[in-house]
């Protein structure tokens, strides 16, 4: 089912890329009961990585006849095909004042937007996941301890005592480590519509579907990329969206080689994992067939965000994607 678009993938050492001009095409690729994209993603992971198949003297060859489909494929939407896989965080200005930003005095700050938002949630009446006065008491032990030794005991703070807090955070648009997926492309295909009907037009411009395979991740990759499957009654724009999301651990090798904001697929570069993210590239042109597909099929702000704020963001989704389609010349 996979080796029809296996032939037309183009390998970048640090993820695949397969190009969509076709909007038909793309759609028979993309839909979820069509399975095309998990099967292409096995077949590129047992492809690469042929010991996770745990049959090392078996070659497997024809992958059409292999029953089980990896399941933790996960999809992000750029408006713009350039665009890093780089955490809202990880794009902010290292300078933090008149200090020069080393790797301590940048987790220091990460930690203090989190407990802003903490704070203010606290000032606004707003209940957090899973917040006690426990809970508190140890995040702030491992922080005041981390921030003793100064992280020359520990290169990180940030574990499971911080995740539900720093998605919390994410999902209303506070600047965390973490990177936004979702579990259905059609999500992902919106915000890439979304996104890039807020930019001015290039005919020559592309958008993209970034796909990521979690599945079966046993070498030292485990130790530092990180998937969060997030309970989806967090909040509704989790739940709507389907979301799932990942961070980077400050292991030493990536702090060595890559510093405290590592890009995603520099990391899976060096770990020679460059088969579990695929680009799928995009043409302007597709942006109003596929614009007007996830918002028939209620893949639009109101259905992903609800609420007054779901609205708004779908008039000014309406308003660009008329812009975008009726030009006013000048």
């Amino acid at each position: 089912m996979g080796n029809k678009y296996y032939d037309q993938l183009v390998n970048n050492d640090s993820h695949f890329e397969i190009t969509f001009n076709d909007f038909e095409e793309f759609i028979t690729f993309i839909r979820p009961d069509k399975l095309h994209v998990k099967d292409l993603m096995t077949q590129l992971r047992l492809e690469f990585n042929p010991s996770a198949v745990n049959f090392p003297f078996f070659k497997i060859k024809d992958f059409k006849g292999y029953s089980t489909l990896d399941k933790s494929i996960i999809y992000r939407g750029h408006g713009e095909s350039d665009w890093d896989l780089k955490p809202t965080f990880y794009r902010n200005k290292k300078n933090i004042g008149w200090v020069k930003t080393n790797w301590s005095v940048d987790q220091n700050y990460e930690s203090e937007i989190l407990l802003k938002f903490q704070d203010s949630c606290d000032l606004a009446g707003v209940q957090l996941p899973s917040d006690n006065d426990q809970l508190r008491r140890r995040q702030k032990n491992k922080l005041s301890k981390y921030r003793k030794s100064f992280g020359r005991d520990q290169l990180d703070w940030f574990d499971d005592d911080f995740f539900e807090l720093a998605v919390d955070a994410q999902h209303y648009g506070v600047e965390t480590r973490l990177l936004d997926w979702t579990k259905n492309p059609f999500v992902a295909s919106y915000f890439a519509c979304s996104h890039a009907l807020k930019m001015n037009y290039d005919p020559n411009s592309k958008f993209c579907i970034w796909v990521l395979n979690s599945e079966s991740i046993t070498n030292e990759l485990n130790q530092v990329l990180e998937v969060l499957d997030p309970p989806k009654g967090l909040n509704q724009h989790i739940s709507h969206q389907q979301g799932v999301l990942t961070y980077t651990k400050n292991h030493i090798k990536i702090f060595n080689k890559f510093g405290t904001r590592p890009c995603l697929k520099d990391i899976l570069k060096y770990y020679e994992s460059g088969y579990r993210l695929l680009k799928i590239t995009l043409g302007y042109e597709l942006i109003v067939e596929l614009f007007n597909y996830c918002n028939i099929h209620n893949f639009n702000a109101c259905h992903l965000f609800r609420g007054a704020n779901g609205a708004a963001m779908h008039t000014t989704d309406l308003l660009n994607f008329d812009d975008y389609k009726y030009p006013i010349e000048d």
